[in-house]
């Protein structure tokens, strides 16, 4: 009988323990990102800094994933593989409507959307060792796309269309990482590389300043029909001297950044995410150059694809940021 009591009582205090056990487990979110020379990483690695400094309240902590880019973060968001992920403006329509790159699937229309980042200016990336000068000079050379699975290559691919060019317009034409494109362009192997990739960065600044690379404007009629017929893309200056190989502006174009969700992802991790974000707004804009002139009104309308999710849409009317 004694034995029976002490069974009864030790079962019933693990029943009341359970709750707490239950409440102090922790949850990992993740955030796609891109490759580790691109700002999208850090971007990630940054957000999920200020998630985890509060571990304790929420019990949710972040990882920052590395992936192949846009194409690859919203098939993993569509499928759950993530929590969030960065997608390039284009990538996000093209995914929504069920085109181009989506073509041969179904539309991935549980996409949401929170926010929108940086402008992220295409590099049209030459080696040192090529005599391109303009772009019709890239007939007839040795060329990559970018990785399979990029926004780099979905915007290339579309480009080629436009200028009417197939493969066969080029000695070779190759789909590399970023880190294999300026390699190769290093080494003089291919003669130009498109990279999507926000203004400024760490890869292109040493590639520039160690092995001479060099960009080329991005400009004619065919870029006017391209945009108007792809509303997803902006008109982009980089700076002079943004990179030492860069002595004049460099005139281009191209997606903004923008930070997705799933429409089934739980409310409360949606609306900190936002919190998260927008209480570092200065920090935020102080991470990087092409973040420097954020601005909270146009990263809730410009590059915003996809349906706000509804907690996203309940930070914004709680505090005003659209009226």
């Amino acid at each position: 009988m004694v034995r029976t009591l002490f069974f009864l009582f030790a079962f019933s205090l693990s029943l009341i323990s359970q709750p707490f056990v239950a409440q102090a487990q922790t949850k990992t979110i993740r955030i796609a990102t891109g490759s580790e020379t691109g700002l999208y990483y850090p971007i990630g690695q940054t957000i999920c800094g200020w998630i985890n400094e509060k571990t304790a309240e929420h019990n949710l902590i972040c990882e920052a994933i590395t992936t192949e880019g846009s194409v690859e973060n919203a098939r993993g968001l569509d499928k759950k593989k993530f929590d969030f992920a960065l997608v390039q403006s284009d990538v996000q329509m093209y995914a929504l409507n069920g085109i181009k790159t989506f073509s041969k699937e179904r539309s991935l229309v549980f996409l949401r959307s929170l926010l929108s980042l940086h402008g992220e200016p295409l590099h049209l990336m030459i080696s040192a060792q090529s005599n391109i000068k303009n772009f019709d000079d890239l007939k007839g050379k040795k060329i990559s796309l970018g990785s399979l699975g990029s926004g780099s290559h979905t915007l290339a691919e579309l480009i080629l269309k436009e200028k009417g060019w197939k493969n066969t317009s080029f000695e070779q034409v190759l789909n590399l990482g970023t880190p294999e494109q300026m390699d190769a362009l290093c080494k003089g192997t291919i003669d130009a590389a498109f990279w999507v990739a926000g203004l400024g960065n760490a890869a292109m600044r040493t590639a520039a300043k160690d092995c001479d690379i060099k960009l080329i404007n991005i400009t004619g009629e065919w870029v006017r029909i391209l945009m108007l017929d792809n509303r997803q893309y902006v008109k982009i200056k980089i700076p002079a001297k943004t990179y030492v190989t860069s002595s004049s502006p460099i005139q281009t174009f191209g997606p903004k950044a923008s930070l997705l969700t799933n429409a089934d992802l739980d409310r409360k991790i949606v609306y900190l995410m936002m919190q998260t974000i927008f209480e570092h707004f200065e920090q935020l804009k102080s991470l990087h150059p092409a973040l420097k002139n954020l601005d909270k009104k146009e990263m809730l309308e410009d590059g915003v694809i996809a349906p706000f999710h509804p907690a996203a849409m309940d930070y914004i009317m709680e505090k005003g940021l659209l009226r």
